[in-house]
């Protein structure tokens, strides 16, 4: 639906039209008017219906008052209407209508603008539109939320705050709908390095203009894998739950028979389902946004690398299935997937969706002037608005350099302005004081330590808490990826050794990292991977212990093998030499936390296997020393018979020495036998 609503009486029809063609020159196209030939409403159908489907986007509603809308009573329940909805709303006065006249509902709290006796009227309301966040690049920022995110992304109710990358979104927007049209690529990968800002691009830049666009797009909730990218708390049955129980599609007869739970819609997809249900909900959605065709439906994945981990791997094997067979029959379908560049060829390489033809976009490094938008831009969003010192925000400029440059600029800025915000202002002495943009981090760390200290819910002493941080961390928190690098991972919160859990709580609530909580119960991970690398005290942790992480991923992808191989198969998938090796020292050497019950049971399980193959070998070697021993021996007495039979009996005939002579098989009494045959040349005829 449109995002701004005009409301009028039918008595001002004219005045109606002639405001919706203002509006459309002043930029604001993005109009509902119910008597409009096209998007107007069907006949029969409700105002207040209308808006309230329209609750969503509606973001304002225009009461053009006139002397016939104050003489309505309905006209008056609309607006009460509008303001039970929390809407913004702008009272116009035209055709004698007076402030005098103006309902106390309304003048109480809302100030009119005249467009009949100011001669500035228009352009108070132009500006007023403008100041209420309407224009065409704008979007409404929610009242208490922070300004800057720290090392969380942006999400979708941030979209207001997201600077920098404006050009790139309307690039992407653009190539988005060059993939509708032509139905050519389905598939648009985002690839960035970590740090580049990709969540925050999906999710606060992409989507919510997605959204918007709602008669030609129709995204879905955001998918991230994390653990279970079908079932999980940010999966698929997730995002197709909230999608049915949105308001403009819950009550569409096209869907009257689609099921609305999670783990009905989990049946219905993995019984092959989701084309068909996909096809419904566009269906729906034409008739409800009133486009003409149906709009594309867009399935957004965060953080696309998780769908190659081992830790949920069998349902993302079965999710890119059920994608890759979506995409070849709903051709209504596409697909933006935002992942890591250095795992993109792994993710390429997937059988399943080999047949789907991708759109990269490469989303760069942000320059220096990106930059300065992301530094100044969410400022005036603040409460009270932040003023920054220019030497402040050049100084920041000059230190945002290096991989973690954007994630660290962010959290600094959310740090100062924890810190200093209340007085108004950020100053770059308070940043000088915190260490620049890489010491705030362990400024932040600190300040987090000294307050569980004060509360003693960590030792004081140095060396046990660094042996609780390791506990924390490794390998709960923390793993190696196919690239080499440290990278986050998701944890329960019962994996994590107890005594550890005070240290987890002091950094969720600095913001270093964040708790969720999916099915199966509380998770913990860092709230960016930048903290691994630039907390000085872990990154010496983690690199002291990154033997331990290799050889830890590979018992977990070992294991998830052997579990999954045929019965005959079994004893081919346990682990053997130099891995059997390492896992037996970690088993021996690592505490009981560091290893799961499951993959001990494996390691154990290899073990006996390689034990009983020992033994095996051990009773193969005896067996083959005692045969040789036997015909060695076999072999010297007979060395022996023959020597006496050649050198003591000068009578011996020949045929009987050569004989016996032949009935060894060594090396020596083959060469006795040519000896002879020279000595006696009658012996020749035996040989």
């Amino acid at each position: 639906m449109s995002r701004i609503f005009i409301s009028h009486s039918n008595r001002d029809n004219a005045r109606a039209v002639e405001m919706r063609a203002w509006l459309s020159t002043n930029g604001w196209d993005d109009v509902f008017l119910d008597i409009d030939a096209t998007d107007g409403l069907a006949p029969g159908e409700r105002w207040q219906n209308a808006l309230k489907a329209a609750a969503d986007q509606c973001e304002a509603v225009l009461f053009l008052i006139s002397p016939n809308w104050l003489k309505s009573s309905w006209c008056l329940s609309e607006f009460l209407f509008a303001k039970q909805l929390g809407k913004r709303m702008f009272p116009i006065l035209i055709d004698g209508a007076s402030l005098a006249t103006l309902p106390t509902e309304i003048s109480s709290d809302h100030q009119a603008v005249d467009l009949i006796g100011d001669p500035l009227g228009w352009d108070r309301l132009k500006e007023g539109l403008r100041r209420a966040g309407l224009d065409a690049n704008s979007f409404p920022f929610p009242k208490g939320r922070r300004p800057y995110p720290g090392f969380e992304p942006l999400t979708e109710e941030d979209a207001a705050i997201f600077f920098g990358r404006e050009a790139q979104v309307l690039r992407g927007l653009d190539r988005l709908r060059l993939m509708r049209d032509a139905g050519a690529e389905r598939m648009m990968v985002v690839l960035g390095a970590s740090g580049a800002g990709k969540s925050s691009f999906m999710r606060a830049g992409f989507w919510p203009r997605l959204r918007r666009d709602d008669r030609n797009f129709l995204p879905l909730p955001t998918i991230r894998p994390e653990r279970a990218v079908l079932s999980g708390k940010s999966g698929l049955f997730a995002a197709l739950e909230k999608t049915l129980a949105d308001q403009r599609l819950a009550s569409r007869p096209e869907l009257a028979a689609v099921p609305r739970s999670r783990a009905a819609l989990g049946t219905l997809v993995q019984d092959g389902g989701l084309p068909d249900l996909l096809a419904a909900i566009r269906q729906a959605a034409t008739q409800s946004f009133r486009g003409s065709t149906p709009p594309a439906l867009v399935l957004l994945i965060d953080q696309g690398e998780e769908l190659l981990n081992e830790e949920g791997r069998t349902e993302s094997e079965r999710f890119m299935e059920i994608l890759g067979r979506a995409l070849e029959q709903e051709k209504g379908l596409l697909v933006v997937v935002a992942i890591r560049s250095d795992a993109f060829p792994q993710f390429q390489a997937k059988p399943a969706l080999a047949a789907i033809a991708r759109e990269p976009f490469d989303l760069a490094p942000m320059p220096e002037g990106s930059l300065r938008l992301v530094i100044e831009g969410p400022a005036r969003f603040a409460s009270p608005p932040l003023k920054l010192e220019p030497a402040l925000v050049d100084t920041l400029l000059a230190d945002s350099t290096g991989q973690d440059a954007l994630p660290l600029l962010a959290f600094t800025l959310d740090w100062l302005a924890r810190e200093y915000g209340a007085e108004g202002s950020l100053k770059l002495a308070d940043y000088v004081s915190a260490g620049g943009i890489r010491g705030v981090v362990t400024v932040a760390v600190e300040e987090a330590l000294a307050e569980g200290r004060k509360r003693r819910s960590i030792p004081a002493d140095p060396a046990a808490l660094h042996g609780l941080l390791k506990q924390a961390f490794i390998p709960h928190l923390a793993r190696v990826n196919d690239a080499g690098e440290f990278a986050r991972r998701i944890a329960y919160a019962d994996e994590i050794p107890p005594l550890a859990r005070p240290l987890i709580n002091l950094l969720v609530e600095a913001r270093l990292l964040t708790r969720d909580r999916d099915s199966r119960g509380e998770t913990i991970e860092v709230a960016h991977e930048a903290l691994l690398r630039e907390w000085p005290l872990l990154r010496g942790l983690l690199q002291a212990d990154r033997e331990f992480l290799i050889s830890k991923r590979q018992i977990a992808e070992d294991l998830k093998s052997w579990e999954e191989a045929p019965a005959d198969k079994k004893a081919d998938a346990l682990i053997s030499g130099l891995r059997l090796t390492r896992a037996q020292h970690f088993l021996a050497e690592r505490s009981a936390q560091d290893l799961t019950d499951r993959e001990r049971a494996f390691i154990g399980e290899s073990v006996r296997s390689a034990e009983t193959a020992r033994r095996r070998r051990n009773v193969l070697t005896a067996g083959a020393i005692v045969l040789l021993a036997a015909f060695s021996a076999l072999g010297a007495c007979l060395d022996s018979r023959c020597s006496n039979l050649v050198g003591s009996d000068s009578t011996l005939g020949d045929e009987q020495v050569f004989s016996a002579l032949e009935h060894r098989s060594d090396a020596a009494s083959a060469a006795e036998c040519a000896g002879l045959r020279a000595e006696r040349p009658c012996l020749a005829v035996y040989g």
